[in-house]
C-alpha cells in the first residue's frame, strides 16, 4: 500500500492536547507511521515555527515550513 503525504499540517496545535498523549502520541504511533510517509508541518507564528522545527527534528518523516501569518 502507498503511504499518504500530508502537505499541510499544524501538529503543534493545542487541539492535539485533547488526545491522550497529545500530538506526540499520534505521530509516534505505529498506526500513523504505517499510513503516513511524510508531513509538512506549517508554522504560522514565530513560536509555532520553532515548534515545527523541533517536531521535524524528532520525526524523520516530518518537514517544517516556517512562516508568520498574516
Amino acid at each position: 500500500m502507498d503511504k499518504l503525504f500530508d502537505s499541510h499540517a499544524h501538529s503543534f496545535d493545542s487541539k492535539f492536547n485533547d488526545l491522550e498523549g497529545g500530538a506526540d502520541a499520534l505521530l509516534s504511533s505505529a498506526e500513523f507511521q504505517e499510513l503516513v510517509g511524510g508531513v509538512v508541518n506549517v508554522g504560522t507564528t514565530y513560536e509555532s515555527s520553532l515548534l515545527c522545527i523541533e517536531q521535524a527534528k524528532k520525526y524523520g518523516f516530518m518537514y517544517a515550513a516556517v512562516g508568520i501569518h498574516p
